[in-house]
């Protein structure tokens, strides 16, 4: 697990855009965790090929076993373009 406080990330980087910096984002941390496992399943229309698959999903689920014994399982629906309705549940 890789654990990197935000506010900290951009402190003395002078090609940083600052004024976009959120300061409600200065007491937050960005927390990375390795996939050790899992799967994704998709829906898609009939007849869409393998290398199309991810431009017309209509739904995405999946399971993913992390680093430490977590556990997250999600689901995409609604899948618009760059939208959808995301569910989402972490357990160890």
């Amino acid at each position: 697990m890789i654990r990197r406080n935000l506010n900290a990330r951009f402190t003395g980087d002078p090609s940083s855009p600052r004024s976009s910096f959120d300061r409600h984002e200065a007491d937050r941390d960005e927390v990375e965790l390795i996939v050790t496992g899992g799967r994704l399943t998709l829906t898609v229309p009939h007849g869409i090929s393998d290398a199309e698959m991810f431009d017309h999903m209509i739904h995405l689920q999946g399971h993913l076993t992390l680093e430490g014994g977590f556990e997250a399982h999600f689901s995409v629906q609604d899948i618009q373009g760059d939208h959808g309705n995301i569910q989402l549940d972490i357990h160890d």
